[in-house]
């Protein structure tokens, strides 16, 4: 392998190396910043809809129907 050669595939691994610590690094800064924000914010507890229980939650049509009778303007009639 030439010289060239040799430092052309160096030079690649370090452009690679280099790459990688970048995202790395805004991967890192990006969950900081999430931490803070949510430590600034002051909530209580972090909530997601992984355990939302969907089965019970009733469309806004279809919980107006139940609760007066009637069908919101606008929607169309079945």
């Amino acid at each position: 392998m030439s010289q060239l050669e040799q430092t052309l595939k160096r030079y690649r691994t370090l452009r690679l190396n280099a790459l990688y610590l970048a995202s790395h690094e805004l991967t890192q800064r990006h969950g900081s910043r999430v931490q803070r924000n949510l430590k600034q914010a002051g909530f209580s507890s972090e909530k997601h809809l992984k355990g939302f229980d969907y089965h019970h939650q009733t469309t806004p049509s279809n919980h107006h129907q139940q609760t007066s009778g009637e069908r919101p303007a606008g929607l169309p009639l079945p």
